[in-house]
């Protein structure tokens, strides 16, 4: 667990500080259900860079689930790369990931990059485990977001669907050029869910060759009691509508 620094000084993400005159955080986190590949800028704070240079920072990466309690920090070597993390404790839809640079040990911080009015002219002093970068959170994928992506087909008419293939470990579903353009709403979602459960159904995995994230859904339909694509009374809508529900809108006219 990093210390914040109370009274240091902080470059984050968000512009909601006032620590620093010019310089920017950037990062950018793709996760997954075992990993999570990060990025991180930062621009025109080469007091920050010198330290990292120096050594006496180190980039990490800090991985939570608080519905399991899980809290993780991954130091990275390099700015950009990626981590990986047992799926153990971790419900991988209620994921969350943010990068940052903290204090290896006590040091010194120049305050040149600083607004002077605040912090002064003399170098402050960070103690080790200090937080003196942090971007923003990140959420990972819902499990029915990793599962499935969409691409248009111009072989598939308008408002149509094409047949669902399996692509590593999501699904790819076609979709007719209008429908990818224009139509991606949460019924079009919902029919995507549905057939890839229906080609489940027909080409059940071997549950040693199941990805992370099929493991995740046939582990919620055995909590939900209902039957997965290994079983008889296997119900692919059924299946479906545990993962994600249809949204309902009334009628306002009471039609």
């Amino acid at each position: 667990m990093q210390k914040t620094g109370l009274m240091l000084p902080m470059l984050t993400e968000e512009p909601t500080r006032m620590d620093w005159v010019s310089a920017r955080y950037v990062s950018e986190v793709s996760i997954t259900a075992s990993s999570a590949d990060v990025s991180i800028r930062i621009d025109s704070a080469p007091e920050l860079l010198s330290l990292v240079e120096a050594g006496l920072v180190s980039w990490v990466a800090e991985v939570r689930c608080p519905p399991t309690l899980y809290a993780e920090t991954y130091h990275l070597a390099e700015p950009t790369g990626r981590v990986e993390f047992g799926s153990e404790d971790i419900e991988i839809d209620k994921l969350f990931v943010r990068t940052g640079l903290v204090a290896l040990e006590d040091l010194q911080l120049p305050t040149s990059g600083l607004h002077q009015e605040i912090w002064g002219s003399n170098n402050l002093f960070v103690p080790a485990g200090t937080l003196l970068a942090a971007g923003a959170w990140h959420a990972s994928k819902t499990l029915a977001q990793s599962l499935l992506v969409f691409e248009k087909d111009g072989c598939v008419d308008d408002g149509a669907m094409g047949p669902v293939r399996q692509s590593g470990d999501q699904f790819v579903i076609p979709l007719g050029a209008n429908l990818f353009d224009h139509g991606r709403n949460h019924n079009t979602w919902m029919g995507a869910l549905v057939a890839v459960f229906a080609y489940l159904g027909k080409h059940p995995p071997e549950e040693e060759d199941e990805s992370v994230v099929l493991t995740s859904i046939r582990n919620m339909l055995q909590d939900a009691n209902v039957p997965d694509w290994h079983e008889e009374e296997y119900d692919a809508a059924k299946a479906a509508t545990v993962l994600e529900k249809f949204e309902v809108q009334e009628d306002v006219d009471g039609g």
